[in-house]
């Protein structure tokens, strides 16, 4: 702080002089400060009260979203009851195969002589598909028809002589007795050199070719009966309780499905695979399905076309209970329902719902029996 007057005049008066401008000065400056702090306390003021209003504004709006959906109701979704399709399955894997099939061997070894079919012929009972030659070795063709035709002359002369009386019973019936199995065994190994058919049926798989010299028991060619198709599946102990004859069967495969129906049951466990088995029988009269075509497949356990069929998630349990919330009369209602039957996502209820009900199906979560509601979509 300057003073007013100079240090070469500083006498009584010239203190005096000075202590009354420093005297001067720091009032004003007091009174500068005062002023400050004046404008800092309104300031401060209005601020504590601003930040007072706010909450209090906030507080009086937070009440309000506390209360209006007790007010209005709690907001929810409805969907009302129909009847609808409840299905239990289980699944499975399976190849086709023919309703009757069956693999035709060598009854010999040796050269194929010729083959009267190809894969896809229709061939009838008793159709002769393989033919071996007649001088095959192993088929012991040639003696057998030698011995065959001796004994048929011989049996014809000692049957005209034993009519006639001319020799005893006992001679006629040993003569008779070897036509019989000379005869059986000329069959016997004359069906070894023709194979045909066992029953009307298509020819699916020829495994040989002319000329080829096979082994006794080499596989030849396949039958089956392809009017109806037929698919082998196997299961587990839980499952063959399950499953029972006549229940229906559902075969897909390029986007295309085939109805059948279970029709054979072991009632054993398959010593190889530790299961039972199950054959399937689907009609096939269009010729759609070609053997050995893999297939997903479903046996259905259960079908109802008319149930109360309720989402998984819809449905909360109290102390062990089931219960849905239904809208009615703008209230939320509580209904402890019982259920038939589930599948992996939905329930089939026995008759606590009706058609027509209208079913919570969101906003349930905050609900109580009586809570007041508001519908919206």
């Amino acid at each position: 702080m300057k003073r007013a007057c100079k240090i070469n005049y500083a006498k009584e008066n010239d203190y005096n002089c000075e202590f009354h401008l420093t005297k001067t000065n720091s009032y004003k400056q007091m009174k500068h400060g005062m002023k400050y702090l004046f404008y800092f306390t309104v300031v401060f003021l209005f601020t504590v009260v601003g930040f007072t209003g706010c909450s209090g504004e906030d507080k009086e709006e937070s009440k309000s979203m506390e209360q209006i959906q007790k007010e209005e109701g709690f907001p929810v979704t409805i969907e009302n009851i129909t009847y609808k399709p409840f299905v239990k399955h289980l699944t499975y894997f399976g190849k086709f195969s023919g309703e009757k099939e069956t693999i035709v061997g060598a009854m010999i070894g040796g050269r194929i002589e010729k083959i009267n079919a190809r894969p896809g012929d229709y061939v009838k009972k008793n159709d002769v598909i393989i033919i071996f030659p007649e001088d095959s070795p192993a088929s012991q063709f040639v003696q057998a028809k030698s011995a065959y035709e001796n004994s048929e002359k011989t049996y014809n002369r000692m049957k005209a002589l034993y009519e006639k009386g001319e020799i005893a019973q006992a001679q006629f019936d040993g003569v008779e007795t070897k036509f019989s199995v000379d005869k059986r065994n000329y069959e016997i190994t004359k069906d070894m050199l023709k194979l045909d058919a066992p029953y009307d049926g298509t020819i699916t798989e020829i495994m040989v070719h002319e000329g080829d010299n096979v082994k006794e028991k080499t596989m030849l060619f396949t039958i089956a009966k392809l009017e109806k198709m037929k698919i082998r599946i196997w299961l587990s102990d839980s499952e063959r309780m399950q499953i029972k004859i006549g229940m229906k069967a559902i075969a897909s495969f390029n986007d295309k499905s085939f109805i059948g129906k279970v029709s054979e049951l072991s009632l054993s466990v398959n010593p190889m695979t530790q299961s039972f088995y199950a054959d399937l029988i689907f009609d096939n009269s269009k010729k759609e399905i070609l053997a050995g075509t893999t297939a997903d497949v479903k046996i259905i356990t259960y079908e109802n076309e008319n149930s109360i069929v309720v989402p998984r998630n819809l449905v909360s349990n109290d102390n062990g209970k089931n219960f849905v919330f239904i809208a009615e009369n703008n209230l939320a209602k509580k209904v402890f329902v019982a259920i038939s039957n589930e599948t992996g996502e939905n329930f089939e209820i026995k008759d606590e719902l009706k058609v027509g009900d209208s079913l919570i199906t969101q906003g349930f979560s905050r609900l109580s029996d009586g809570s007041k509601i508001k519908v919206v979509k």
